[in-house]
């Protein structure tokens, strides 16, 4: 079963996949690198509908690119929530801020600092970095950060319930780290 046939499964239409030229405007356009599986999978057909992000759209359509956008810092907004909420701090952040506007910059900065996520499906997420095939895939909720997958193709797998969550994984700068805080 391909990858594509695995996300038809969970509700994506497969479209024609990402010329080169949309790849490079997509990249532009929100500041992200696929890495080379992920650029890959979309350039070969292209997953869309309700939870998917549809890249191709994003490129004329200005409500759609603004989804994205919103999705791309879900991790952050989920962050800055669960430090105003649930106490969560990471002692490499230092001393906890008792100003909530410098504990916002402390989170931001961070976050910002952190491999860029790029959303794959809902609140799944694939770091862009390191830039080569084979990065995890985090189920992000706020601070509750989970491996889903350790690549692609095991994360689709894990999605559709063909198989078991595969949490074993390459670590990913600040996001493993925030993952096991807990």
């Amino acid at each position: 079963m391909s990858l594509h046939d695995l996300a038809s499964r969970i509700g994506a239409t497969i479209k024609r996949g990402l010329s080169d030229s949309e790849v490079v405007a997509v990249q532009d356009m929100f500041d992200i690198t696929f890495p080379p599986d992920l650029r890959q999978f979309l350039q070969a057909g292209l997953p869309t509908g309700e939870r998917w992000p549809n890249w191709t759209e994003a490129l004329s359509n200005a409500i759609e690119a603004e989804r994205i956008r919103e999705m791309l810092k879900w991790p952050l907004d989920g962050m800055v929530f669960d430090v105003e909420e649930n106490m969560f701090w990471d002692t490499t952040w230092g001393v906890r801020p008792i100003d909530r506007t410098e504990r916002v910059r402390v989170v931001t900065q961070a976050v910002a600092a952190a491999p860029r996520l790029i959303q794959i499906y809902g609140h799944r997420y694939m770091p862009a970095e390191p830039s080569m095939s084979g990065n995890p895939v985090f189920s992000i909720h706020q601070t509750d950060i989970i491996i889903y997958g350790s690549n692609l193709e095991t994360y689709l797998l894990a999605e559709t319930k063909l198989a078991p969550i595969v949490a074993e994984a390459r670590e990913i700068r600040d996001w493993t780290r925030w993952m096991n805080a807990h």
